[in-house]
């Protein structure tokens, strides 16, 4: 099952197969896009996909 996220800063949702897809997708978005993740770690990404 795929999972995704929405992107605070833009709204554009990231998506990915898994897990590891997902937070790999959601730090190559920030970066691709100049967003700042902070002190972000994979759970807390993890953390807001399931949130959603």
């Amino acid at each position: 099952m795929a999972k995704e996220i929405e992107c605070p800063p833009c709204g554009e949702m990231i998506r990915g197969n898994n897990d590891d897809e997902l937070v790999a997708n959601v730090i190559s978005h920030a970066k691709d896009h100049g967003h700042e993740l902070g002190e972000a770690d994979r759970g807390e990404i993890l953390s807001t996909a399931l949130e959603m």
